[in-house]
């Protein structure tokens, strides 16, 4: 699962990915592995959203290579660093984005959701186990048991950091 920081609320994640799916949400498969029939977005248009995002800093331009994009969404302390592949053997098609996720659980539920307010078939990927989650599944399977395990073991303070995080992807779904 994703590692524990010294803040329990937090997700500290590579094995994460945006990625590609099926138009509608019931139509996803549990693994990537059975994903065969897949929204195709415009890698350009999907350059240009991520490069006009709130909270998005262009860290590395893929102007010469597309594989090159990298950006930084967040704050300070706490943020998702977006990275860039393409479908080999297509026009530029958007082939997903591979996370480097340093923030709240909720954060990245924040980033997901605007994600997919343009491109509405975009799915976590965990690499890990190839599993493919919806946002409400990302929150009932993954974020909140994981959140109620680390919550066992936490101090009063965490605790409320916890239980807090609980309550803000429970609003999310």
């Amino acid at each position: 699962m994703g590692e524990i920081s010294q803040q329990p609320q937090i997700l500290q994640s590579r094995h994460f990915a945006l990625v590609p799916g099926t138009e509608k949400e019931e139509d996803l498969p549990d693994t990537s592995l059975s994903l065969f029939d897949l929204v195709e977005y415009s890698a350009p248009e999907m350059v240009q959203f991520l490069s006009s995002l709130d909270k998005v800093e262009v860290l590395q331009s893929g102007e010469k290579d597309w594989y090159a994009w990298r950006w930084r969404w967040g704050t300070k302390d706490h943020y998702i660093i977006i990275a860039f592949t393409l479908f080999d053997g297509y026009s530029p098609i958007w082939g997903g984005s591979n996370l480097d996720i340093n923030c709240p659980f909720s954060a990245l539920v924040e980033f997901w959701t605007t994600f997919r307010e343009r491109f509405p078939a975009s799915y976590l990927h965990d690499e890990r186990d190839l599993t493919l989650y919806t946002v409400t599944s990302f929150i009932e399977e993954f974020a909140t048991p994981l959140l109620r395990e680390r919550l066992e073991a936490a101090d009063p303070d965490c605790r409320n950091l916890i239980l807090s995080e609980i309550e803000r992807l429970e609003r999310a779904k």
